[in-house]
């Protein structure tokens, strides 16, 4: 996980070269149907929707979506939904961008992550919102 730590570090500061290195330095090392698979294919998606590659990130976010859900990870999952939502917005995807927004929202009331649901309700509430 130091790889992963670095590499979003260097996401932060804008090092996409460097952070797409250190994730998929980190991925190579993670067993192939793990948390840390889950994590790494979250964070490539991450920085492919920063670099506007729209499938690339699509393809990380749903392998990403797929193994939290296999690790039965509600946090995780909430986490890639927002991800996804970020996407469909940057594509002028509205609708399905609320949809995801919903459906992360609603794991964040159920597993008691409150900040997280009000960010979200906020979201909801006002319509899609560019960053």
């Amino acid at each position: 996980m130091a790889l992963s730590g670095l590499g979003l570090i260097q996401l932060q500061r804008s090092d996409w070269a460097e952070a797409g290195a250190l994730f998929h330095q980190a991925l190579e090392l993670a067993p192939a149907e793990s948390d840390a698979a889950a994590v790494q294919h979250t964070n490539l998606g991450a920085l492919a929707l920063r670099q506007q590659d729209w499938g690339r990130a699509a393809e990380h976010l749903q392998q990403a979506l797929r193994l939290a859900r296999q690790q039965q990870r509600p946090s995780a999952i909430a986490v890639v939904l927002e991800l996804q939502a970020e996407l469909a917005l940057a594509q002028a995807d509205v609708t399905q961008a609320q949809a995801l927004w919903h459906q992360a929202h609603t794991i964040y009331q159920h597993t008691g992550q409150t900040r997280a649901a009000q960010r979200l309700a906020q979201k909801l509430q006002t319509g899609a919102e560019e960053k």
